[in-house]
């Protein structure tokens, strides 16, 4: 879908014929919408697509800000089969569920209509933002968490969403609940035991092997989806491309290896979403006890190799090593037994007499004999204006 932004700053758009031959849409602002218990007041387009548009409203009686879906007369199944997901949707007793709050769906000009609670940007005008700058680890787990609850509510009502991409993630509130997230766009959700390939596209970027390879469906395209998304937002582009399937699939098999020869399975890992044991599978509540989402392999008791390894490496103090105080004589290191800092002062080498220079300054010397060896090392340091250092033997 495309944001009014980019079509036009006119809103009496929607007159034009953007849908078709003739214009699909006869909305200015300011239009009344009326369903059997409210009446909503356009102010202004928020995205068009093939679905039709999604337009923001006001409550008259409450002043509330809500966003309306009409759907284009051809795709009016579309809608009403969203308005049956949502019903089912409703069903769920356990809480949060991060699915965009359904309020009503009423029809105005033989469009079907759905009004929802107001949301923000989603994921992909997000991203865009920031030019395609990906978000940091942190960011996306905060994500992850929040669309894996959303995944294991669907999977519970035995609901498949069938087009998770970042169009259809939106933020709540980038002002006051940053990285809060909701799932919307039911329209081609259908329910996981009728499911057929053969009915549906996913977009290419976010299309799983399941589908490509018309393997028979299950919840587990939505698992794929949303790996595609968090590499989305980890990258700043899409991982797979979205110019034709043969490319698409081509560049899985050089990310996931060559499948084997039954074409079932992927040769990625044993207990991946590709797996054809559908016990085997990630699941998206197995998915929220991943170490990913709850990082117990780095709390204090854990016995992870990591950890072990980063506690030693803190409580280790480094010996530092004495200063030199005015100095910048340079010469060959020497072991600590032997030499400056030995234990024993005999070790030590005593200094050599004071010279004279040509130029009036005075040069000392200091002998250190090299371990195992006859050979005596010379330091030397004039001072005067200057100062010099050099080694002989």
């Amino acid at each position: 879908s495309k944001t009014f932004s980019e079509v036009s700053k006119s809103f009496d758009l929607l007159k034009m014929s953007v849908f078709g031959s003739k214009p699909e849409f006869n909305l200015q602002k300011n239009t009344v919408l009326v369903s059997k218990t409210n009446q909503f007041v356009v102010e202004d387009l928020m995205a068009r697509g093939g679905y039709g548009c999604v337009v923001k409203c006001r409550k008259v009686e409450t002043e509330e800000m809500v966003a309306v879906k009409l759907v284009k007369r051809s795709q009016y199944d579309s809608g009403v089969n969203e308005m049956k997901i949502f019903k089912t949707l409703r069903q769920f007793k356990g809480g949060n569920t991060n699915i965009v709050k359904f309020l009503e769906h009423f029809e105005h000009n033989n469009h079907f209509c759905l009004a929802f609670e107001m949301l923000d940007i989603n994921l992909y005008e997000y991203i865009r933002c920031r030019y395609f700058f990906p978000l940091d680890i942190n960011e996306i787990r905060v994500l992850a968490q929040q669309l894996l609850v959303a995944l294991k509510v669907l999977k519970e009502l035995r609901v498949t969403h069938r087009d998770i991409k970042c169009d259809n993630i939106m933020l709540v509130d980038r002002a006051s609940q940053p990285l809060r997230v909701k799932l919307i766009d039911f329209g081609l959700s259908t329910r996981t035991y009728s499911m057929r390939n053969y009915v549906f596209k996913q977009p290419l970027s976010y299309r799983s092997p399941d589908v490509i390879l018309d393997f028979p469906l299950d919840e587990a395209i939505d698992m794929w989806g949303l790996g595609c998304v968090l590499a989305f937002l980890y990258l700043g582009r899409h991982l797979f491309p979205s110019r034709a399937e043969y490319e698409t699939l081509s560049v899985m098999l050089k990310l996931l290896g060559k499948p084997h020869d039954t074409l079932l399975t992927f040769g990625l890992k044993s207990k991946d979403p590709l797996e054809k044991r559908d016990l085997l599978r990630i699941a998206p509540l197995k998915a929220l006890n991943h170490e990913f989402i709850t990082m117990a392999h780095l709390s204090a008791d854990s016995s992870s190799p990591y950890v072990i390894a980063s506690q030693t490496k803190m409580v280790k103090v480094e010996e530092e090593e004495p200063e030199v105080e005015n100095s910048t004589c340079a010469g060959p290191s020497l072991p600590q037994e032997t030499g400056f800092g030995s234990a024993d002062p005999a070790a030590a080498a005593a200094p050599g007499p004071a010279q004279q220079n040509q130029d009036g300054s005075s040069e000392w010397k200091q002998g250190l004999q090299t371990p195992g060896s006859n050979q005596i090392v010379w330091f030397s340091c004039s001072r005067g204006a200057s100062r010099s250092c050099r080694s002989g033997v």
